[in-house]
């Protein structure tokens, strides 16, 4: 049984925080010939030879590529990703990784203290 209804959200970046925003897709791409597709989904599990349709920023569509509804098959863009492997990703929009590049200064301050010195730093780091 093929997924019908599954949407992602895809996040712009405030550019008065050093981000330059990005439209939200607005196209209708096909992709198909997926070697395997992770779904995480408890009901559906892995698809063999799946495709996908996404139009916008919205996943429409999941199933086997035989499966694939006439109205998804005009798709203004078609990918085969023939010989892939599909896994849903995570957009991450809080983490520290930026830390480990000051990791050794301010070491023998108190939380405020390390903040404060280590801030002018971060606030010029961009996406």
């Amino acid at each position: 049984m093929p997924i019908t209804t599954f949407s992602t959200e895809i996040m712009t970046v405030d550019a008065t925080r050093g981000g330059t925003p990005r439209p939200v897709p607005t196209e209708a791409v096909l992709y198909t010939d997926i070697e395997a597709l992770a779904t995480f989904h408890k009901d559906y599990g892995d698809i063999d030879r799946a495709a996908i349709f996404v139009r916008g920023n919205i996943i429409e569509w999941v199933g086997p590529n035989e499966a694939i509804p006439d109205e998804y098959k005009t798709a203004g863009r078609v990918v085969s990703l023939h010989k892939r492997v599909v896994i849903p990703g995570m957009i991450n929009t809080h983490h520290h990784m930026y830390q480990c590049l000051t990791r050794c200064v301010a070491q023998e301050s108190k939380l405020f203290g390390w903040l404060t010195t280590l801030y002018p730093c971060w606030k010029h780091l961009t996406v």
